[in-house]
């Protein structure tokens, strides 16, 4: 039997890893551009990291705590026992704002939203 992943073939295992590799000469694994990268990017659809992201937030943050304002957030996100990747990212929230979903979270952290295509 031979040893690593059971659940990808080598290929796509080799894949994978290529892929990680390039994310990370490109910065996106980098924390800080976890939720923004702090460059706008051009396009209709979130990039893997991007998403992960936005996925990330909305694990923490459910429905039932908005509309709230950023010190609602940090608090759910804290009771949540989010990582503290999340609650910072969520700190960093325009103060005095209420935002209505994760969906308005997100594009206050990332500058962005994804654009179904038409």
């Amino acid at each position: 039997m031979e040893s690593g992943s059971n659940k990808h073939s080598a290929r796509l295992d080799d894949e994978m890893a290529e892929e990680s590799q390039s994310a990370e000469s490109r910065g996106e694994d980098q924390p800080a551009g976890m939720f923004s990268s702090g460059v706008p990017r051009s396009g209709t659809s979130l990039s893997p990291a991007e998403l992960e992201a936005r996925s990330m937030l909305g694990q923490w943050l459910a429905p039932g705590h908005f509309a709230a304002r950023r010190e609602a957030l940090v608090e759910a996100a804290i009771a949540a026992d989010a990582p503290p990747e999340v609650i910072e990212a969520v700190r960093q929230l325009p103060a005095g704002h209420e935002f209505g979903n994760v969906g308005d979270a997100w594009q206050a952290l990332a500058g962005r939203e994804e654009t179904p295509p038409h």
